[in-house]
């Protein structure tokens, strides 16, 4: 759709009555991950419609972060204070006997058993932002967080 030709006085006009209104937001990153280009990409969207429908002289609001209340932040917390509780800190965590069965097969098994998994086509966005850790404390680790930094959230 081309911008319109009316002057820009008819167009103030026309939005003051109500004609044209744009609502756009953009919740902030939580602190769960690093941030990344993804999330200026996705911010960058919503900035560039919010200043073209200006242009065409409609009403924009583009509150930042307006829906966030910081709940899953607050039970990151809750469960670091319970992994401290139970484990000791810093935490001690239990070996998981049913873990990882390719790694205990010989190396000719575990490696049909790999190639084998890979026709399965794990998406490889997902499997990046995927993390190994089981317990809340070992994702504060592969953030890089040391343990005297990680004892402070809880």
């Amino acid at each position: 759709m081309l911008p319109s030709t009316e002057p820009p006085s008819r167009k103030t006009k026309r939005a003051r009555n109500g004609d044209g209104k744009f609502f756009v937001t953009f919740p902030y990153p939580y602190v769960n991950g690093r941030l990344h280009l993804g999330h200026s990409f996705s911010l960058s969207k919503c900035e560039f419609a919010v200043g073209y429908q200006r242009l065409l002289g409609k009403k924009c609001l583009f509150p930042f972060g307006f829906h966030a209340t910081g709940m899953p932040i607050k039970a990151c917390a809750d469960k670091l204070a319970r992994e401290m509780e139970e484990y000791g800190c810093p935490p001690v965590f239990p070996e998981d006997d049913a873990g990882d069965e390719v790694s205990k097969m010989p190396p000719a098994t575990r490696h049909e058993a790999l190639l084998k998994s890979k026709a399965k086509g794990k998406k490889s966005k997902a499997a990046a932002k995927t993390v190994a850790a089981k317990y809340q404390w070992q994702i504060m680790q592969s953030l890089g967080l040391s343990d005297a930094e990680i004892a402070k959230f809880a």
